[in-house]
C-alpha cells in the first residue's frame, strides 16, 4: 500500500497569507496547446484564520478569486481576496462576525424566536455572504460584463471581470423571497438561467425560477466598473429580478447545493439531510452553526420531484433509497421517453462533518466514498403513484468521483464523458483526475503520488470547420498541490487521451479551490503605474488588466523602473487579438510593449500575421555600418515576409505601400539562420539567446530575444519557413498556416527511441522503430528515409502536406477508435522526420495470412478480421481520408485469438515519397492500387478496390498471381480489367466482385460493404471453442511465447532471482507468456504491485491458489499439459471482481467493513489456508467472516463452497445470497445478506 504522508493533505488547508497577487509569464513545463485561449477563474476558501480566530470547516474559509489567462502558449496569473461583509467585518473584528457553513456567530439575544431564524440569512443581522462556492458569469458566458461569486445565501458579489476587483454586493432572484439557494445555476440554450431556492416558514416550499438579464441590467449604460469602485461606502446593489415557475411545497425542506435540469423539466432532488427551523430559532442559544441544524434522517427515502418548465406543473413524484450528494452531474430526456440523472452519491451526509479541518489536517483521517450513479425516471409513462415503488440505480463509476464537469456543449443532452476527481485508495483525499465513459463504462485516469487534485475544467478546442467535433477533443484544467514539493501547478491534459500537456507554475501555494469558469476570450496585460495618460475606465472597459503590485511599497519600485522600461526584461507581456488594440496600448503607454505572441484570426491571403514578436535587433554587413542594438517589433506573414518597425502605426503603411529594403525581409531558401549556439555571432548581445538572419546579399540581421523559448521558437519557425516552397499558391498558404498550428508536434526531447532490437519494421518510406514518449507511453516511431534537416522544396511540401492532412485525423483519433492506430503527432529528431503513432504489439495482417499458410482460415474467422478491416476504414472515411495504401502489410494485429485489427499508415506514402521514388510506388502497393489511382482524380472508392484484393488473400491465403515478380505487371493486369480467379471462399464472391468493379462508381462503399459481412455472419455459426488454426504459429508473432505451457517457470526466469522488479517488466512479461498484451494485464495491477512493483513472495503467494494456469484456446496443441489448470478467464473473473481484495488479512477486512452499512461486504484469499477464500460481511453493527473452499475438479473451473452450499462461481455466490436471495446464517444464528460490494482501493499504478 502506498506510505501515508504525515500532514500531506493537512497543507491544502492553510490559509494564504497575500491578499493580492499578480504574476506574468508563469513557468510552462511541457506546452501550451496554442489554440488554448481565456481565463479561468476559480473561487474557493483562502483564509481560515482571521488573527488568532480559527474556524471549523473547509467551507467556512474567506473567499479568495484566482485567475489563470493563457494566450499563445503562455500564462499569467492573479489572486484577491473577495472584498466580503463577512470578509471586512472579520478582519477589523479580529473574530468570526457572521456565521459562516459550520462556524457560529452569536446575534443579537433579544430577537424573537423566527427573527432569529431568519437572521441567517439576512446580511443586516447574521447571514454570510462569503462566496467561495462558485462562479457565474453575467449577463452571459459569452459576454461577461461582471462575473458574480456564489454560495448558498440569498447575497452574492458581483466582481470585474478583469480585475477581480469587487465591485457590488448582488442579489439574483430577489423578488423571489427565500432565504437559500443552490449554487449551481443551469443555464438553457436560449440563456435562461434556472435555479433551485427554499423559502423557510409556516408553510416551507421550494420555488423553481427562471432569469434572462442582459447587459443593461448588469452593467447600466453610461456606467462603468469604476463607477461601482468608487462607491465603497454604500455601493447600489446588483439585483437581477427572476420570475418564479413554479412552488413545491414540503413540511421539512432538505439540504440541496445543486439540482437537476433537462430540456423540458426541472427535478428537485431531496435528500434526506432536513432542516428543523425550531434547531435554528434556538441556535443563539445552543451555539449551533448553519449546517448543524439540518439532520440526517435514514429512515426517509431521497425524493425526486419533476418539474415542467413550460407550465410549473409536477409531472411526477419518484423515490429512492437514501443517499446524499453535493453535485449533479447532467441530466437528460433519452428516446425511452425517461429523464436520466447522473449524480455524484454518498451512503449518508458523513461527509460533511469528515470535511472540518481539524479532520482534514489529521493524518489518519479517512474520507467518506463516493459513487456515479445514474436514476432512470420514466416521466413520459404513467408516473408513479407518490412513495409507492422505489427506483433503482445503476453504478456508472464505483469509485469516488467529485466535483463534476462535462463538455458544456452537452448540458441537458445525451453525452458520453464526465469528468471528476478521485482518490487512488479508499479512504484518501481526492488524488487523481478520472474521465468516466457512461456509455462504455470505461475510465482513464492521471495521478502522481503526493499531489492533490481539484475540480477539472473541460475546454474545448475551437471548432474551425463545419463538421461536428467530437465531445472530448479538448483539454483539462486542474489545479494541483504537489505537496512533496511544495509547490502548486495547474495542470493540463488532453482531455481524449489523459496525456499531460504542460504543468502551469503557480507563483504561489493555492489553498483547495471548489469550482470556477473558463471564458473564451484574451484579457490584456498591462502595467498601470505606467499608463498616466490613459483614464481607469477606458482600461476596465478596453479589458485592460492591473497589474498593481502586491503591496502598497511596491508603488515606488514600479515607477523607479520607468527608465529601465525599454529594456526587453522590463515589461509584462502583452496577448492581443489585432495589431488595433496593440497600437492603442503602444500610443497609450508612450513605450513599446514587449508582445507575448499573436492569435489573429484565420486569414485567407498571403498577408495574413501568423506570428508576431519584440526583439533587439542590430544590422551588419554589405553597405551597413555596425549599428547599435534597437528595440523593434516583428511581424512574420504567410507569404515569407519579415517586417519590423518601431510603432504600431507604421505597420499599415508597410503593408499596403512597401517600405525601404532595410525594414523588410524576405525568407527564402538562399536565407541562412545562425543559432548563436553553433556560431557565436553576437559577442555584446543584450542576452545569450540571440541568433541571425543572413541574406544572399550578405545583409546580416542579428536578433536578440529575452528568453531562449523564444529565440527557440523564432528559429525553428524561420527555419521551416526556408525549407518550404516560396512561390504563393492557395496549396502553400495552407501548409504555412499548419505550421503556425504546430500543436502536433512533439518536442524531441520527449522522445527516445530504442536502439538495440528497437526496429519493429521496415519499408520504402523508412523503418519504424520503438520507442517512448514522455517516459511512459510505448510508441512506434516511423523514421522517414533520406529526409536529412535540410530538404529540397518539394520533400518540404510532400510532408508539411502530409502534417496538413494528419493534424486534423490525430486530433479526432484521440476519439480511441478501436480499429485504427492513433497518431499522436510527429516530430524532427536526430536531422529525421519521425511520424509517433500508437505501439501495436501483435504483428500484421500479412504474417498473419502467410507464414506457414498451409490451410484456410474458418469462415467466422474470416468475417472477424473483414468487419474489423472495415471498422476502421469506415472511420477514415468519414473523415474525408483516403487511405491510398491499404494492403496487410497496414494492418496491424491488437489480438490474433479474436482477429482485432488496427489500420495504420493512411496516406503517407503517396505523399512523402513523391518526386524521390518511382512513379509506381507515390501510387501505393501496385499489388492492390486501383486501376484509377495514376489518374490526377480519384475518390475513397480506390480503398474499397484494395479491400477486393485482401478479402481475396484472407479467402485463400496466398498471393494473387504469385509467378509476377513485378507489381507493374500486377498493376497493367488490373488495368485490362483481369482479376484473381476466386477458387475458395465462395461465400465472399459477390462482395469481392463488387468491390473489384473496374468502375469506382459501381463499387460499394465501406459502410455498405459492412452492412453485407453483417448480413454474412448471420448466416455462420461461431465455432466451438473459436481459435485459430493449429498451423498457424503464434510464436512467430513478436509478442507470444513458444512455450505457452509454463508459466511459472518464465515468470521465474523473469524475476532472474531478483527480489522484485518492476510493474511495466513484470507486465509485459506476464502477458507475453498468457498471450495477453499489457493492458488487458493491467486490470490485475491492484493484485500484485506495490508503487509499481512486484515482488518475488507475492508472485509465489499467488501461485498458492492458481497453479498450474491453462493457456487460452490459441496456444492448444497436441499436448495434455495442463489440462486440468486454472484457465486465464477464472483467474481474471476472480481477481478483478468489484468485492475482491485479493491478500486482505481478517483484521484489515474488520477495520475496512466496521461502521459499513449492514449487508456490505468483500472476499479476499484465505491467510491461514492457501487454495482456499474468506468472506467478511456486515450484518447490524457486527462483522461476520465465512470460510470458502475451493476444489478443482476434472477441467479447468473450480467449485467453491460455503458449510455444505456449492457454487460454480464467487459472482454466483454473491447472486444466490443478494437482498432478493437466500440469507448467510452467522455462527450465533442471526441472518446476513451481501448487498453491497466494498470495492477494493485502487491503487496508482
Amino acid at each position: 500500500m502506498e506510505e501515508k504522508v504525515e500532514g500531506d493533505v493537512a497543507k491544502l488547508f492553510r490559509s494564504l497569507e497575500e491578499t493580492e497577487i499578480v504574476e506574468f509569464d508563469l513557468k510552462v513545463d511541457g506546452k501550451l496547446p496554442e489554440w488554448l485561449f481565456g481565463t479561468l477563474v476559480r473561487t474557493g476558501p483562502g483564509k481560515f484564520e482571521i488573527g488568532e480566530y480559527k474556524y471549523n470547516h473547509w467551507f467556512d474559509g474567506h473567499a479568495m478569486l484566482h485567475q489563470f489567462a493563457f494566450g499563445g502558449g503562455r500564462a499569467s496569473y492573479r489572486s484577491t481576496m473577495l472584498q466580503t461583509d463577512s470578509y471586512r467585518k472579520a478582519t477589523k473584528a479580529g473574530r468570526n462576525v457572521l456565521s459562516e457553513f459550520a462556524t457560529f456567530a452569536s446575534p443579537d439575544p433579544c430577537q424573537s424566536l423566527f427573527w432569529r431564524f431568519f437572521s441567517y440569512f439576512s446580511t443586516d443581522h447574521n447571514a454570510t455572504d462569503n462566496c467561495n462556492v462558485n462562479i457565474l458569469p453575467l449577463p452571459s458566458k459569452e459576454d461577461p460584463a461582471v462575473l458574480v461569486a456564489l454560495t448558498e445565501t440569498p447575497y452574492s458579489i458581483a466582481v470585474e471581470t478583469n480585475t477581480l476587483q469587487t465591485l457590488r454586493g448582488a442579489e439574483l432572484g430577489h423578488n423571489v423571497p427565500h432565504q437559500t439557494q443552490t449554487a449551481h445555476f443551469h443555464v438553457d440554450e436560449e440563456g435562461n438561467m434556472w435555479n433551485v431556492s427554499v423559502y423557510f416558514g409556516r408553510r416551507s416550499y421550494y420555488s423553481v425560477t427562471k432569469m434572462k438579464p442582459t447587459r443593461e441590467d448588469v452593467m447600466p449604460e453610461g456606467k462603468k466598473a469604476s463607477h461601482f469602485l468608487s462607491r465603497k461606502n454604500d455601493p447600489e446593489k446588483l439585483r437581477i429580478p427572476a420570475k418564479e415557475v413554479a412552488k413545491v411545497y414540503t413540511d421539512s425542506p432538505s439540504y440541496m447545493h445543486s439540482f437537476a435540469a433537462t430540456k423540458n423539466y426541472v427535478i428537485i432532488v431531496e435528500w434526506p439531510l432536513k432542516a428543523s427551523i425550531m434547531s435554528f430559532a434556538l441556535a443563539s442559544i445552543t451555539g449551533r452553526s448553519f449546517i448543524e441544524n439540518w439532520f440526517w434522517s435514514a429512515e426517509e427515502k431521497t425524493v425526486f420531484t419533476v418539474v415542467s418548465k413550460e407550465d410549473g406543473k409536477i409531472k411526477g413524484i419518484y423515490r429512492a433509497e437514501a443517499c446524499f450528494s453535493f453535485h449533479h452531474v447532467n441530466a437528460f430526456e433519452n428516446e425511452n421517453g425517461e429523464i436520466v440523472i447522473d449524480v455524484s452519491t454518498y451512503e449518508n451526509s458523513d461527509f460533511i462533518d469528515s470535511m472540518r479541518l481539524e479532520k482534514l489536517r489529521d493524518p489518519d483521517h479517512s474520507f467518506e466514498p463516493s459513487q456515479l450513479r445514474r436514476y432512470c425516471l420514466p416521466v413520459e409513462q404513467e408516473p408513479f403513484p407518490p412513495y409507492q415503488r422505489l427506483l433503482d440505480y445503476e453504478v456508472l463509476f464505483d469509485q469516488s468521483f467529485e466535483l463534476p464537469r462535462i463538455n458544456e456543449k452537452y448540458n441537458a443532452s445525451p453525452y458520453q464523458y464526465a469528468y471528476g476527481i478521485s482518490s487512488s485508495r479508499e479512504g484518501s483525499y481526492w488524488d487523481r483526475i478520472v474521465k468516466v465513459d457512461v456509455e462504455n463504462r470505461e475510465s482513464l485516469d492521471w495521478s502522481r503520488k503526493g499531489c492533490y487534485t481539484s475540480e477539472p475544467i473541460f475546454v474545448p478546442r475551437p471548432n474551425e470547420g463545419e463538421k461536428e467535433q467530437a465531445e472530448d477533443d479538448g483539454v483539462i484544467l486542474s489545479l494541483v498541490c504537489d505537496v512533496p514539493n511544495e509547490r502548486t501547478f495547474m495542470l493540463v491534459i488532453d482531455a481524449a487521451t489523459f496525456f499531460p500537456l504542460a504543468e502551469v507554475e503557480s507563483p504561489s501555494y493555492v489553498p483547495a479551490p471548489l469550482h470556477g469558469v473558463f471564458l473564451n476570450r484574451p484579457i490584456v496585460y498591462t502595467d498601470l503605474w505606467r499608463m498616466k495618460s490613459v483614464a481607469r475606465d477606458d482600461l476596465l472597459s478596453a479589458d485592460v488588466v492591473s497589474c498593481k503590485g502586491r503591496k502598497k511599497k511596491q508603488k515606488k519600485s514600479c515607477l523607479g523602473r520607468r527608465k529601465e522600461e525599454h529594456h526587453l526584461g522590463g515589461q509584462p507581456p502583452i496577448v492581443f487579438e489585432s495589431l488595433k488594440i496593440l497600437r492603442r496600448l503602444s500610443i497609450a503607454t508612450s513605450a513599446p510593449p514587449r508582445l507575448m505572441m499573436t492569435s489573429s484570426a484565420d486569414g485567407s491571403g498571403p498577408d495574413e500575421e501568423f506570428r508576431c514578436g519584440y526583439l533587439k535587433k542590430r544590422t551588419t554587413g554589405v553597405s551597413v555600418a555596425g549599428n547599435r542594438w534597437r528595440d523593434r517589433y516583428f511581424v512574420f506573414t504567410a507569404s515569407f515576409q519579415l517586417y519590423w518597425f518601431k510603432d504600431q502605426k507604421d505597420y499599415t503603411t508597410i503593408k499596403k505601400k512597401g517600405k525601404a529594403k532595410k525594414d523588410t525581409l524576405t525568407i527564402d531558401q538562399n536565407t541562412v539562420i545562425r543559432d548563436d549556439k553553433l556560431v557565436p555571432p553576437c559577442t555584446d548581445a543584450p542576452t545569450p539567446f540571440c541568433f541571425q538572419v543572413v541574406e544572399k546579399d550578405g545583409r546580416v540581421i542579428s536578433l536578440c530575444a529575452s528568453e531562449e523559448k523564444d529565440a527557440q521558437e523564432w528559429i525553428e519557425l524561420l527555419q521551416e519557413a526556408i525549407l518550404s516552397p516560396h512561390e504563393y499558391t492557395p496549396a502553400k498558404y495552407r501548409i504555412v498556416k499548419s505550421l503556425k498550428n504546430n500543436q502536433f508536434r512533439i518536442p524531441p526531447g520527449d522522445l527516445q527511441l530504442q536502439e538495440e532490437g528497437g526496429e519493429i519494421g521496415s519499408g520504402a518510406s523508412g523503418v519504424v522503430k520503438k520507442g517512448v514518449w514522455l517516459k511512459t507511453t510505448d510508441v512506434a516511431v516511423k523514421i522517414l528515409k533520406d529526409l536529412p534537416e535540410f530538404l529540397d522544396a518539394s520533400e518540404s511540401i510532400a510532408f508539411y502536406r502530409e502534417m496538413e492532412t494528419l493534424s486534423p485525423l490525430i486530433s479526432r483519433s484521440k476519439l480511441r477508435h478501436g480499429s485504427i492506430v492513433q497518431m499522436y503527432g510527429y516530430c524532427k529528431k536526430d536531422n529525421f522526420v519521425c511520424l509517433v503513432t500508437e505501439y501495436v504489439l501483435g504483428g500484421n495482417l500479412m504474417a498473419l495470412l502467410h507464414q506457414n499458410s498451409t490451410g484456410l482460415l474458418d469462415d467466422w474467422y474470416q468475417i472477424d478480421l473483414a468487419l474489423n478491416i472495415c471498422r476502421g476504414m469506415v472511420y477514415l472515411h468519414s473523415q474525408d481520408v483516403i487511405h491510398r495504401d491499404l494492403k496487410p502489410a497496414n494492418i496491424l494485429i491488437e489480438s490474433p485469438e479474436e482477429g482485432k485489427l488496427k489500420v495504420c499508415d493512411f496516406g503517407l506514402s503517396t505523399v512523402v515519397k513523391k518526386g524521390t521514388v518511382s512513379h509506381e510506388h507515390s501510387l501505393g502497393s501496385p499489388q492492390y492500387a486501383a486501376p484509377e489511382l495514376g489518374q490526377e482524380k480519384h475518390s475513397n472508392k480506390v480503398d474499397v478496390f484494395s479491400f477486393a484484393i485482401i478479402l481475396w488473400e484472407i479467402a485463400h491465403r496466398a498471393i494473387p498471381w504469385p509467378e509476377l515478380k513485378l507489381g507493374s505487371e500486377m498493376a497493367e493486369k488490373y488495368q485490362k480489367g483481369e482479376r484473381p480467379e476466386i477458387v475458395s471462399g465462395k461465400m465472399w464472391k459477390r462482395i469481392i466482385e463488387e468491390c473489384w468493379d473496374h468502375n469506382p462508381e459501381n463499387r460499394p462503399t465501406f459502410k455498405e460493404v459492412f452492412t453485407k459481412i453483417e448480413a454474412l455472419k448471420q448466416t455462420h455459426k461461431r465455432p466451438t471453442p473459436h481459435k485459430l488454426p493449429s498451423n498457424i504459429n503464434l510464436s512467430e508473432a513478436p509478442t507470444r511465447n513458444e512455450k505457452p505451457d509454463r508459466v511459472a517457470k518464465m515468470i521465474e526466469q523473469l524475476f532472474n532471482n531478483r527480489p522484485s522488479i518492476s510493474w511495466q517488466e513484470f507486465s509485459q512479461g506476464l502477458g507475453n507468456a498468457l498471450g495477453l498484451i499489457p493492458g488487458d494485464i493491467k486490470q490485475m495491477y491492484n493484485v500484485f504491485a506495490t508503487d509499481g512493483y512486484v515482488t518475488k513472495q507475492i508472485w509465489d503467494t499467488f501461485l498458492q491458489w492458481f497453479s498450474p494456469i491453462k493457456l487460452p484456446s490459441s496456444y492448444e496443441t497436441d499436448s495434455d499439459e495442463n489440462e486440468d489448470g486454472y484457465d486465464v478467464a477464472t483467474v481474471f473473473g476472480i481477481c478483478t471482481a468489484p468485492y475482491f481484495h485479493a491478500f486482505l488479512g481478517s483484521a484489515e477486512a474488520q477495520n475496512l467493513l466496521k461502521d459499513k452499512t449492514s449487508g456490505t461486504f468483500l472476499i479476499r484469499f484465505s491467510t491461514t489456508n492457501p487454495k482456499q477464500y474468506a468472506l467478511s460481511a456486515t450484518y447490524g453493527p457486527n462483522v461476520g467472516h465465512w470460510r470458502i473452499t475451493c476444489e478443482r475438479t476434472t477441467g479447468s473451473r473450480p467449485v467453491f463452497r460455503v458449510d455444505t452450499r456449492e457454487y460454480e462461481s464467487l459472482d454466483e455466490l454473491v447472486k444466490v445470497h443478494s437482498r432478493d436471495g437466500e440469507t448467510l446464517k452467522t455462527k450465533t444464528g442471526e441472518s446476513c445478506f451481501l448487498i453491497y460490494p466494498l470495492a477494493k482501493p485502487s491503487k496508482e499504478e
